[in-house]
Protein backbone atom coordinates (compact mmCIF):
# COMPACT_ATOMS: atom_id res chain seq x y z
CA UNK A 1 0.00 0.00 0.00
CA UNK A 2 1.55 3.47 -0.79
CA UNK A 3 0.27 6.39 0.68
CA UNK A 4 0.24 9.86 -0.77
CA UNK A 5 0.09 13.00 1.23
CA UNK A 6 0.10 16.24 -0.77
CA UNK A 7 2.14 19.27 0.86
CA UNK A 8 -1.46 20.66 2.63
CA UNK A 9 -0.87 17.13 4.95
CA UNK A 10 1.73 19.28 7.27
CA UNK A 11 -0.43 22.48 7.35
CA UNK A 12 -1.70 21.14 10.89
CA UNK A 13 1.74 20.81 11.75
CA UNK A 14 2.74 24.66 11.50
CA UNK A 15 4.57 24.26 7.85
CA UNK A 16 2.85 26.98 5.97
CA UNK A 17 1.21 25.82 2.79
CA UNK A 18 2.29 27.06 -0.80
CA UNK A 19 -0.12 30.50 -0.63
CA UNK A 20 0.89 30.98 2.97
CA UNK A 21 4.96 30.54 1.93
CA UNK A 22 4.10 33.21 -0.91
CA UNK A 23 2.18 35.77 1.42
CA UNK A 24 5.67 35.35 3.73
CA UNK A 25 7.67 36.42 1.10
CA UNK A 26 5.81 39.00 -0.35
CA UNK A 27 5.60 40.66 2.80
CA UNK A 28 9.49 39.96 3.49
CA UNK A 29 10.97 40.72 -0.21
CA UNK A 30 7.86 42.06 -1.69
CA UNK A 31 9.85 45.37 -1.94
CA UNK A 32 12.19 44.07 -4.24
CA UNK A 33 11.53 45.19 -7.79
CA UNK A 34 13.51 42.13 -9.08
CA UNK A 35 11.32 39.84 -7.09
CA UNK A 36 7.94 40.81 -7.69
CA UNK A 37 8.97 41.50 -11.57
CA UNK A 38 9.87 37.29 -11.84
CA UNK A 39 6.94 36.71 -9.42
CA UNK A 40 4.47 38.82 -12.14
CA UNK A 41 6.24 36.93 -15.15
CA UNK A 42 4.91 33.68 -14.09
CA UNK A 43 1.32 34.98 -13.73
CA UNK A 44 -0.86 32.66 -12.34
CA UNK A 45 1.35 29.90 -12.45
CA UNK A 46 3.79 30.46 -9.90
CA UNK A 47 6.22 27.99 -9.06
CA UNK A 48 7.96 28.56 -6.14
CA UNK A 49 10.96 26.38 -6.85
CA UNK A 50 11.45 27.63 -10.12
CA UNK A 51 11.14 31.19 -8.22
CA UNK A 52 14.07 30.56 -5.86
CA UNK A 53 16.11 29.34 -8.40
CA UNK A 54 15.68 32.32 -10.55
CA UNK A 55 16.49 34.30 -7.23
CA UNK A 56 19.56 31.77 -6.66
CA UNK A 57 20.97 32.53 -10.36
CA UNK A 58 20.35 35.90 -9.82
CA UNK A 59 22.50 36.53 -6.71
CA UNK A 60 25.70 34.99 -8.14
CA UNK A 61 28.59 36.52 -9.73
CA UNK A 62 27.93 37.70 -13.00
CA UNK A 63 30.45 34.84 -15.14
CA UNK A 64 28.59 32.39 -12.73
CA UNK A 65 25.18 33.41 -13.67
CA UNK A 66 25.44 33.34 -17.46
CA UNK A 67 27.39 29.69 -16.62
CA UNK A 68 24.21 28.43 -14.83
CA UNK A 69 21.83 29.68 -17.64
CA UNK A 70 23.84 28.94 -20.74
CA UNK A 71 22.96 25.35 -22.36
Amino acid sequence: MLIFLGASASAPLGITTMPGFINFLDKTIGKYQIYNDIKSSFGRDLDLEILMAELEDLSKPQDEFIDSISI
